[in-house]
Protein backbone atom coordinates (compact mmCIF):
# COMPACT_ATOMS: atom_id res chain seq x y z
CA UNK A 1 0.00 0.00 0.00
CA UNK A 2 1.20 3.20 -1.26
CA UNK A 3 0.69 6.31 1.20
CA UNK A 4 1.26 9.84 -0.08
CA UNK A 5 0.73 13.43 1.65
CA UNK A 6 -0.96 16.41 -0.06
CA UNK A 7 0.52 19.38 1.44
CA UNK A 8 -0.38 22.71 0.59
CA UNK A 9 1.87 25.49 1.83
CA UNK A 10 2.66 29.10 1.14
CA UNK A 11 5.85 30.36 2.46
CA UNK A 12 5.65 28.14 5.09
CA UNK A 13 8.91 26.54 4.75
CA UNK A 14 9.83 26.45 8.75
CA UNK A 15 7.21 24.88 9.77
CA UNK A 16 7.28 22.50 6.76
CA UNK A 17 10.69 21.62 7.62
CA UNK A 18 9.73 20.48 11.28
CA UNK A 19 6.62 18.96 9.98
CA UNK A 20 8.40 16.58 7.69
CA UNK A 21 10.36 15.47 11.20
CA UNK A 22 7.20 14.87 12.75
CA UNK A 23 5.46 13.02 9.64
CA UNK A 24 8.97 10.82 9.73
CA UNK A 25 8.88 9.94 13.45
CA UNK A 26 5.31 8.85 13.00
CA UNK A 27 6.10 6.88 9.73
CA UNK A 28 5.96 3.09 11.90
CA UNK A 29 2.51 4.00 13.54
CA UNK A 30 1.71 4.73 9.97
CA UNK A 31 3.06 1.41 8.57
CA UNK A 32 1.76 -0.28 11.12
CA UNK A 33 -1.91 1.00 10.81
CA UNK A 34 -1.63 0.68 6.82
CA UNK A 35 0.15 -2.93 6.87
CA UNK A 36 3.79 -1.94 5.79
CA UNK A 37 3.06 1.03 3.58
CA UNK A 38 5.36 2.73 1.37
CA UNK A 39 5.12 6.84 2.97
CA UNK A 40 5.94 9.76 -0.18
CA UNK A 41 5.44 13.12 0.88
CA UNK A 42 4.89 15.97 -2.21
CA UNK A 43 5.03 19.56 -0.76
CA UNK A 44 2.37 21.71 -2.98
CA UNK A 45 4.72 24.69 -3.53
CA UNK A 46 1.73 27.66 -4.12
CA UNK A 47 3.89 30.09 -5.74
CA UNK A 48 5.48 30.97 -2.75
CA UNK A 49 7.59 34.26 -3.04
CA UNK A 50 10.12 32.69 -0.72
CA UNK A 51 12.51 30.07 -1.66
CA UNK A 52 12.89 26.97 0.72
CA UNK A 53 16.30 26.80 2.84
CA UNK A 54 16.97 23.51 2.30
CA UNK A 55 19.37 23.49 4.85
CA UNK A 56 16.15 23.29 7.44
CA UNK A 57 15.20 20.21 6.50
CA UNK A 58 16.48 17.05 8.16
CA UNK A 59 16.41 14.33 5.96
CA UNK A 60 14.31 11.34 6.95
CA UNK A 61 15.03 8.04 7.96
CA UNK A 62 11.83 6.25 7.10
CA UNK A 63 10.00 8.25 4.73
CA UNK A 64 11.00 6.48 1.40
CA UNK A 65 9.99 9.86 -1.25
CA UNK A 66 9.97 13.81 -0.58
CA UNK A 67 9.37 16.39 -3.50
CA UNK A 68 7.93 19.35 -4.17
CA UNK A 69 5.88 20.40 -6.54
CA UNK A 70 5.76 23.71 -7.97
CA UNK A 71 2.46 26.04 -9.36
CA UNK A 72 3.19 28.56 -11.62
CA UNK A 73 1.25 31.12 -9.96
CA UNK A 74 -0.44 31.38 -6.51
CA UNK A 75 -4.33 30.03 -6.86
CA UNK A 76 -4.97 30.24 -2.51
CA UNK A 77 -5.04 27.00 -0.46
CA UNK A 78 -7.94 25.28 -1.60
CA UNK A 79 -6.97 25.80 -5.15
CA UNK A 80 -3.67 24.44 -4.76
CA UNK A 81 -5.03 21.34 -3.00
CA UNK A 82 -7.13 20.59 -6.02
CA UNK A 83 -4.00 20.69 -8.49
CA UNK A 84 -2.47 18.43 -5.45
CA UNK A 85 -5.23 15.42 -5.99
CA UNK A 86 -5.23 15.80 -9.61
CA UNK A 87 -1.16 15.60 -10.26
CA UNK A 88 -1.48 12.10 -7.97
CA UNK A 89 -4.33 11.17 -9.61
CA UNK A 90 -2.66 11.27 -12.95
CA UNK A 91 0.52 9.28 -11.11
CA UNK A 92 -1.82 6.49 -10.21
CA UNK A 93 0.41 5.71 -7.34
CA UNK A 94 -1.30 6.35 -4.11
CA UNK A 95 -3.67 3.47 -2.91
CA UNK A 96 -4.60 6.56 0.27
CA UNK A 97 -4.21 9.71 0.67
CA UNK A 98 -4.01 12.39 3.64
CA UNK A 99 -4.60 15.42 3.36
CA UNK A 100 -3.29 18.10 5.00
CA UNK A 101 -2.08 21.61 6.27
CA UNK A 102 2.01 22.41 6.64
CA UNK A 103 1.71 24.69 9.74
CA UNK A 104 1.21 22.14 12.15
CA UNK A 105 -2.29 22.54 13.00
CA UNK A 106 -3.13 18.60 11.37
CA UNK A 107 -0.80 16.54 13.56
CA UNK A 108 0.76 13.76 12.33
CA UNK A 109 0.20 11.70 15.29
CA UNK A 110 -3.70 11.68 14.89
CA UNK A 111 -2.95 10.72 11.15
CA UNK A 112 -2.82 6.81 11.87
CA UNK A 113 -6.07 6.38 13.81
CA UNK A 114 -7.41 7.73 10.73
CA UNK A 115 -5.59 5.75 8.29
CA UNK A 116 -7.14 2.88 10.22
CA UNK A 117 -10.49 3.82 10.27
CA UNK A 118 -10.11 4.30 6.59
CA UNK A 119 -8.98 1.04 6.41
CA UNK A 120 -11.50 -0.27 8.53
CA UNK A 121 -14.14 0.56 6.10
CA UNK A 122 -12.54 -1.56 3.47
CA UNK A 123 -11.20 2.28 1.46
CA UNK A 124 -14.78 3.08 1.14
CA UNK A 125 -14.85 6.28 3.14
CA UNK A 126 -13.09 9.16 3.09
CA UNK A 127 -12.24 10.05 6.52
CA UNK A 128 -12.00 13.26 8.11
CA UNK A 129 -10.92 14.58 11.35
CA UNK A 130 -13.61 16.83 12.83
CA UNK A 131 -12.56 19.14 14.99
CA UNK A 132 -13.66 18.84 18.84
CA UNK A 133 -10.97 21.37 19.99
CA UNK A 134 -9.85 24.37 18.50
CA UNK A 135 -6.84 26.50 19.21
CA UNK A 136 -7.25 29.93 17.65
CA UNK A 137 -7.54 33.19 18.78
CA UNK A 138 -10.87 34.51 20.28
CA UNK A 139 -10.99 36.82 17.36
CA UNK A 140 -10.71 33.70 14.58
CA UNK A 141 -13.18 31.71 16.74
CA UNK A 142 -16.24 34.48 16.00
CA UNK A 143 -15.25 34.40 13.09
CA UNK A 144 -15.45 30.70 12.23
CA UNK A 145 -18.73 30.56 14.41
CA UNK A 146 -20.32 33.18 11.98
CA UNK A 147 -19.58 30.90 9.54
CA UNK A 148 -20.95 28.17 10.37
CA UNK A 149 -23.56 29.70 11.29
CA UNK A 150 -24.52 31.23 7.92
CA UNK A 151 -23.73 27.72 5.98
CA UNK A 152 -26.19 26.27 8.33
CA UNK A 153 -29.12 28.98 7.34
CA UNK A 154 -27.92 28.88 3.55
CA UNK A 155 -26.98 25.47 2.77
CA UNK A 156 -28.81 23.75 5.18
CA UNK A 157 -26.33 21.80 6.82
CA UNK A 158 -23.46 21.78 9.63
CA UNK A 159 -19.84 21.80 8.72
CA UNK A 160 -17.31 20.84 11.32
CA UNK A 161 -14.69 19.81 8.98
CA UNK A 162 -11.63 21.20 7.11
CA UNK A 163 -8.91 19.74 4.80
CA UNK A 164 -7.55 16.96 7.39
CA UNK A 165 -8.31 14.23 5.78
CA UNK A 166 -7.83 10.09 4.34
CA UNK A 167 -8.87 9.86 0.23
CA UNK A 168 -9.19 6.33 -0.85
CA UNK A 169 -7.46 5.69 -4.62
CA UNK A 170 -11.27 5.11 -6.14
CA UNK A 171 -12.79 8.06 -4.46
CA UNK A 172 -9.97 10.25 -5.73
CA UNK A 173 -10.64 9.43 -9.58
CA UNK A 174 -13.79 10.48 -8.29
CA UNK A 175 -12.91 13.71 -6.75
CA UNK A 176 -11.07 15.11 -9.29
CA UNK A 177 -13.71 15.02 -11.90
CA UNK A 178 -15.69 17.35 -9.56
CA UNK A 179 -16.07 20.89 -11.20
CA UNK A 180 -16.53 22.21 -7.17
CA UNK A 181 -13.02 20.95 -6.02
CA UNK A 182 -11.73 24.23 -7.53
CA UNK A 183 -13.68 26.13 -4.95
CA UNK A 184 -13.46 23.93 -1.93
CA UNK A 185 -12.18 20.27 -0.77
CA UNK A 186 -14.55 19.43 2.10
CA UNK A 187 -17.09 21.19 0.48
CA UNK A 188 -17.13 19.09 -2.38
CA UNK A 189 -16.73 16.07 -0.78
CA UNK A 190 -19.77 16.41 1.28
CA UNK A 191 -21.85 18.48 -2.40
CA UNK A 192 -20.82 15.43 -4.59
CA UNK A 193 -22.35 12.97 -2.04
CA UNK A 194 -19.12 10.80 -1.98
CA UNK A 195 -19.46 8.71 1.20
CA UNK A 196 -17.56 9.95 4.11
CA UNK A 197 -17.49 9.98 8.37
CA UNK A 198 -15.75 12.45 10.54
CA UNK A 199 -14.04 11.19 13.56
CA UNK A 200 -13.70 13.77 16.30
CA UNK A 201 -9.75 15.34 16.55
CA UNK A 202 -8.40 18.58 18.26
CA UNK A 203 -6.77 21.11 16.02
CA UNK A 204 -2.94 21.21 17.29
CA UNK A 205 -0.99 24.84 17.56
CA UNK A 206 0.82 26.55 14.91
CA UNK A 207 4.60 25.36 14.36
CA UNK A 208 6.00 28.41 13.30
CA UNK A 209 5.58 31.64 12.23
CA UNK A 210 1.71 33.28 12.08
CA UNK A 211 -1.54 32.11 10.29
CA UNK A 212 -2.25 34.03 6.90
CA UNK A 213 -5.92 33.81 7.39
CA UNK A 214 -7.27 37.08 8.17
CA UNK A 215 -10.23 38.39 8.24
CA UNK A 216 -10.81 38.50 4.12
CA UNK A 217 -9.00 35.30 3.78
CA UNK A 218 -11.52 33.94 6.24
CA UNK A 219 -14.72 35.51 4.11
CA UNK A 220 -13.32 34.66 0.91
CA UNK A 221 -12.46 30.79 2.01
CA UNK A 222 -16.36 30.88 4.03
CA UNK A 223 -18.08 32.16 0.40
CA UNK A 224 -15.90 29.45 -1.34
CA UNK A 225 -17.58 26.76 0.99
CA UNK A 226 -20.68 27.80 0.16
CA UNK A 227 -20.51 28.30 -3.30
CA UNK A 228 -20.07 24.99 -3.93
CA UNK A 229 -23.75 24.43 -2.72
CA UNK A 230 -24.50 27.53 -4.89
CA UNK A 231 -27.67 25.73 -6.54
CA UNK A 232 -28.91 25.02 -3.64
CA UNK A 233 -28.61 28.52 -1.77
CA UNK A 234 -30.30 30.04 -4.70
CA UNK A 235 -33.29 27.92 -4.31
CA UNK A 236 -33.67 28.31 -0.76
CA UNK A 237 -33.09 31.96 -1.12
CA UNK A 238 -35.82 32.15 -4.19
CA UNK A 239 -38.19 30.57 -1.58
CA UNK A 240 -37.51 33.11 1.10
CA UNK A 241 -37.84 35.50 -1.88
CA UNK A 242 -41.36 33.93 -2.73
CA UNK A 243 -42.57 34.07 0.74
CA UNK A 244 -41.64 38.01 1.14
CA UNK A 245 -43.41 38.68 -2.41
CA UNK A 246 -46.24 36.83 -0.57
CA UNK A 247 -46.19 38.96 2.65
CA UNK A 248 -46.33 41.94 0.84
CA UNK A 249 -49.41 41.04 -1.37
CA UNK A 250 -51.46 40.32 1.74
CA UNK A 251 -50.11 43.96 2.76
CA UNK A 252 -51.46 45.40 -0.35
CA UNK A 253 -54.67 43.72 -0.08
CA UNK A 254 -54.83 45.10 3.77
CA UNK A 255 -54.31 48.04 2.65
CA UNK A 256 -56.55 48.14 0.14
CA UNK A 257 -59.46 46.72 2.28
CA UNK A 258 -58.82 49.38 4.97
CA UNK A 259 -58.95 52.40 2.66
CA UNK A 260 -61.89 50.62 1.44
CA UNK A 261 -63.86 49.73 3.75
CA UNK A 262 -63.31 50.96 7.39
CA UNK A 263 -63.15 54.51 8.74
CA UNK A 264 -59.43 54.00 10.11
CA UNK A 265 -57.49 55.58 7.45
CA UNK A 266 -55.26 58.79 7.23
CA UNK A 267 -55.87 61.06 4.24
CA UNK A 268 -52.61 60.24 1.67
CA UNK A 269 -51.31 57.22 3.94
CA UNK A 270 -52.80 54.21 1.70
CA UNK A 271 -51.21 56.10 -1.24
CA UNK A 272 -48.38 55.87 0.24
CA UNK A 273 -47.83 52.50 1.96
CA UNK A 274 -49.90 50.86 -1.05
CA UNK A 275 -46.68 52.60 -3.71
CA UNK A 276 -44.33 51.35 -1.26
CA UNK A 277 -45.24 47.74 -1.19
CA UNK A 278 -45.51 47.71 -4.94
CA UNK A 279 -41.88 49.43 -5.49
CA UNK A 280 -40.99 46.73 -3.06
CA UNK A 281 -42.70 43.61 -4.52
CA UNK A 282 -41.49 44.27 -7.63
CA UNK A 283 -38.00 44.54 -6.85
CA UNK A 284 -38.26 41.25 -5.16
CA UNK A 285 -39.66 39.93 -8.18
CA UNK A 286 -36.89 41.59 -10.48
CA UNK A 287 -34.14 39.54 -7.87
CA UNK A 288 -35.97 36.47 -8.63
CA UNK A 289 -36.04 36.76 -11.94
CA UNK A 290 -32.45 37.69 -12.32
CA UNK A 291 -31.24 34.77 -9.86
CA UNK A 292 -33.61 31.80 -11.37
CA UNK A 293 -31.53 32.74 -14.97
CA UNK A 294 -27.89 32.78 -13.38
CA UNK A 295 -29.04 29.28 -11.92
CA UNK A 296 -30.08 28.26 -14.79
CA UNK A 297 -26.93 29.94 -16.84
CA UNK A 298 -24.49 28.42 -14.05
CA UNK A 299 -25.96 24.88 -15.24
CA UNK A 300 -24.92 25.09 -19.11
CA UNK A 301 -21.42 25.60 -17.97
CA UNK A 302 -18.82 23.04 -17.49
CA UNK A 303 -16.21 24.37 -15.22
CA UNK A 304 -12.84 24.09 -14.00
CA UNK A 305 -12.39 19.86 -14.37
CA UNK A 306 -9.36 19.54 -12.22
CA UNK A 307 -8.23 16.10 -13.65
CA UNK A 308 -8.09 17.65 -16.88
CA UNK A 309 -7.21 21.33 -16.41
CA UNK A 310 -4.54 21.08 -13.99
CA UNK A 311 -1.77 21.04 -15.71
CA UNK A 312 -1.96 24.76 -16.80
CA UNK A 313 -0.57 25.61 -13.61
CA UNK A 314 2.24 22.76 -12.73
CA UNK A 315 5.31 24.18 -13.09
CA UNK A 316 7.40 20.93 -12.35
CA UNK A 317 8.02 18.45 -9.43
CA UNK A 318 11.80 18.14 -8.27
CA UNK A 319 13.09 15.93 -5.22
CA UNK A 320 13.49 17.68 -2.01
CA UNK A 321 16.36 15.00 -0.88
CA UNK A 322 17.76 14.04 -4.38
CA UNK A 323 19.31 10.44 -2.52
CA UNK A 324 15.67 9.63 -1.81
CA UNK A 325 14.53 10.83 -5.46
Amino acid sequence: MNITFCIPLFNDWSSAAVLLTRLDESVSALRAAAKGANVCVPFVDDASSEREDRAQFTRPVSIDRVSILRLKRNLSHQRAIAVGLAHLQEQGQSDLVVVMDGDGEDRPSDVPAMLQRCIQSDCSLIVFAARAKRSESGAFLLGYACYRAAHRILVGRAIRVGNFSVIPRAYLDRLTSVSELWNHYAAAVLASGIPNCQIPIDRGKRIAGSSKMNLVSLVVHGLSAISVHGELVSVRVLFLLGLLCGLLFVGLVLVVCIRVGTDLAIPGWATSAFGFLVLALLQLLMTSVVMAILVLRGRSGLGFIPSRDYVHFVQAEEPLFKELS
